[in-house]
């Protein structure tokens, strides 16, 4: 004979209870437990005390409190518990067995119903109700299933102050975030502290009322010397003098031209009283005469000053015709914008004249120059020139290069900025003078201008670069970050190339 063994499990307190004051409220409520055979699979409290439903429809139609499939149960909703008019009721269905428990007596379901103590359900058809009294535990058996039901008192909400919560936590990555916050704020104060380089140093963002400010923009108190003697015994006749041209001044000479020193020339006689310019050709004379006619009419005023104020025909007294530099030692070209003054990039001589191109007021074409005799020299002061005996000279020159652009600025524009930002150019280089004398080159710098007009970054090109100077070079770079430019056409950035050629004038 074989005896089967049952084993079955139950959680063993490993403590004291817990006090009924600390987890449980004066209210009533009523336990409902679903089982299948002896191992519970819901439990429920109903606080306040309503009904329970299992199956696969709840009270109304609606969701049920536990999910029985209505082959296995027997019904499509079936209420367990329900809230009678003196306590909780609970509902026996139709071939279920009752058990009650009170005070540790059991009684079955017959003789509850001999006692009168079941009525019938008005929710389920042929079930009984019976109301279960405050101490009693009831166990409802159907098909497999057990629902035990028992009033008991209402549970409490257990919570945490933030208190218990740091007590209980683990603070092991708290010292390690901890960490990691202090190392990157120390990091960040001393980036906060750094000073910053001095090639940014600039005076744009000082207050315009700063006694710095002040002292930077006073001009140098002047000096009035005395001419020597030497030039009263010396002045000759003047000679050579030419009324500036009319518009804005420009470098006279060829942009296609190197820099060499020599001054433009117009063939003619030498005893020719009648010096003129020819007349600039203009897009207008192209277009109406052909390549053809422009040619013929050119008349001499190839390679030479021209004037939008000249005559047909030009003739000078100069050996030969040469587009250079307004002065200079031999006649031959030079390199310039095509004005007809000493510096920038307009197309006349910062005057009023008409056809005429020079330093002074007279209405001729001349250089400004004096003369001893038959000799005239490039002069100064009052247009006087000495005979052969030239100061030599020895002022560092900046001469601007022709830059080259990719993007829509014109190269016009970029020249202009360029040429009032001249002086930090020339500040750069005449530092390093100081201790390099003979320091000679060029330095070309490539930049790029955002849309707004700022200078996004620059960089000096070492394989355009020969004047072996980083400081100069790293100092000009610096100096073309701060130059604000006109705003690029359709907010387009433009790329340009510029180069700039130093000489130290010995």
């Amino acid at each position: 004979m074989t005896t089967e063994t049952k084993t079955t499990y139950r959680m063993v307190a490993s403590g004291p209870a817990v006090p009924a004051r600390e987890v449980e409220r004066a209210e009533q409520a009523v336990e409902v437990v679903v089982m299948w055979g002896d191992s519970p699979l819901h439990v429920a409290h109903l606080s306040p005390s309503q009904p329970f439903y299992v199956g696969e429809e709840g009270e109304d139609g609606g969701a049920p409190d536990w999910l029985i499939g209505a082959e296995t149960l027997g019904y499509q909703s079936l209420p367990v518990v329900l809230a009678g008019p003196s306590g909780p009721e609970v509902v026996v269905p139709e071939g279920a067995n009752l058990i009650v428990t009170i005070d540790g007596q059991t009684r079955g379901l017959a003789e509850l119903d001999d006692a009168g103590l079941l009525s019938p359900s008005t929710a389920v058809h042929g079930a009984r109700c019976y109301a279960l009294p405050a101490t009693a535990v009831a166990n409802v058996e159907h098909d497999g299933f057990t629902f035990v039901v028992r009033p008991t008192a209402a549970g409490k909400r257990v919570g945490m102050g933030l208190s218990q919560v740091i007590a209980t936590m683990d603070r092991t990555p708290l010292r390690y975030i901890g960490g990691a916050l202090a190392f990157f704020a120390t990091m960040l104060a001393m980036t906060y502290f750094l000073p910053p380089s001095g090639a940014i140093v600039g005076i744009q963002d000082i207050n315009t009322d700063s006694r710095l400010v002040d002292y930077l923009v006073t001009a140098e108190e002047f000096v009035d010397e005395a001419e020597p003697e030497w030039i009263d015994e010396q002045a000759g006749d003047e000679g050579g003098d030419g009324q500036r041209a009319a518009d804005d001044e420009g470098q006279m000479g060829d942009e296609e031209s190197p820099v060499t020193g020599d001054r433009s020339g117009i063939e003619g006689p030498e005893d020719n009283e009648d010096v003129h310019m020819a007349r600039t050709i203009s897009t207008e004379t192209v277009e109406r005469a052909g390549i053809l006619g422009v040619l013929s009419s050119l008349s001499g005023a190839v390679n030479q000053p021209t004037s939008p104020f000249g005559r047909e025909t030009a003739i000078g007294r100069d050996e030969y015709s040469a587009l250079g530099a307004i002065m200079g030692d031999n006649i031959g070209n030079n390199f310039g914008f095509g004005g007809l003054g000493l510096t920038g990039t307009g197309h006349g001589g910062g005057g009023d004249g008409r056809g005429t191109y020079g330093l002074d007021r007279l209405g001729t074409i001349g250089r400004g120059a004096g003369c001893r005799g038959d000799d005239c020299g490039d002069g100064y002061g009052d247009s006087v020139g000495l005979e052969n005996r030239r100061r030599p000279n020895r002022v560092p020159r900046l001469i601007p290069g022709r830059p080259e652009t990719l993007g829509a600025l014109s190269s016009e524009a970029i020249r202009r900025v360029i040429h009032r930002h001249r002086n930090e150019v020339r500040h750069c280089y005449e530092q390093e003078l100081i201790s390099q004398p003979d320091l000679e080159g060029r330095v070309t710098v490539q930049f790029i201008i955002s849309g707004s007009g700022a200078v996004q970054g620059s960089q000096v090109l070492a394989g355009r670069t020969n004047l072996g100077s980083n400081e100069v070079s790293t100092c000009v770079a610096s100096a073309v970050r701060r130059w604000p430019f006109p705003q690029p056409e359709n907010g387009g950035v433009v790329s340009v190339t510029y180069p700039f050629m130093f000489t130290s004038g010995s």
